[in-house]
């Protein structure tokens, strides 16, 4: 998987990657600047927004692409630019309704998704990756059923990313981004003991709240 150092960017940008991947190591996945894919046979046209709508067989050719290529490949398409393009939606719709597991199709969904439900089977995935996006996208879509495995993340030191960030410090930023008024943390530097203590309430909390806690406009949880 290829996800890597994902941060918390907003409500329809959950998550901010720099390049493609494929099953075997996590892509670098920090805020990323505008760029147009370099491979004329992927899509033509730039990014950022400015593109023209691809076809649904750029559209697959891209993200076949970015799944394949190395971690921060120049050649690999930003698919930032793209994830919201309908076609690039409409496609990884598509492979998760037919059983992807792919990191770039549980991505796409998860940051460019109207429906929790293609990631919902992603909760309990052995991948900690798969289960941190998927979590991410379901409790930006009104899902309380992502915070457990967010809150599960917070004792997970698996290491992702170029940088090598630890998951659990990804979920506590996540958490802080979508229940900014539930001062549990754990800080950046928490011991284990900390963390647990942290996830306790996280728990208790998550176990409190319910559909009318989500507040759709900011994209946040709230008490119930």
């Amino acid at each position: 998987m290829r996800i890597g150092a994902a941060v918390v960017a907003g409500a329809l940008g959950l998550v901010a990657c720099t390049s493609g991947g494929s099953s075997e190591r996590s892509s670098d996945s920090v805020a990323s600047t505008s760029s147009a894919p370099s491979d004329p046979d992927v899509v033509n046209g730039g990014g950022g927004g400015s593109a023209e709508p691809l076809t649904v067989d750029q559209a697959i050719a891209m993200l076949d692409f970015v799944d394949k290529s190395e971690v921060n490949d120049p050649s690999a398409p930003q698919l930032d630019d793209y994830r919201d393009d309908p076609a690039v939606l409409a496609v990884a719709l598509q492979r998760l309704a037919a059983g992807s597991e792919r990191w770039v199709d549980v991505y796409v969904w998860a940051n460019g998704g109207y429906n929790a439900e293609p990631l919902r089977r992603f909760a309990d995935h052995s991948d900690p990756e798969l289960r941190y996006l998927a979590s991410v996208g379901m409790i930006s879509m009104g899902d309380a059923t992502g915070f457990p495995p967010l809150i599960d993340a917070l004792t997970d030191n698996t290491l992702v990313g170029d940088y090598e960030t630890p998951i659990w410090q990804l979920a506590v930023t996540a958490l802080a981004r979508f229940a900014p008024a539930v001062a549990y943390g754990p800080p950046y530097d928490a011991s284990m003991t900390q963390r647990e203590n942290a996830q306790a309430k996280w728990r208790d909390w998550a176990a409190s709240i319910g559909t009318a806690s989500f507040d759709v406009e900011r994209g946040q949880w709230g008490a119930q």
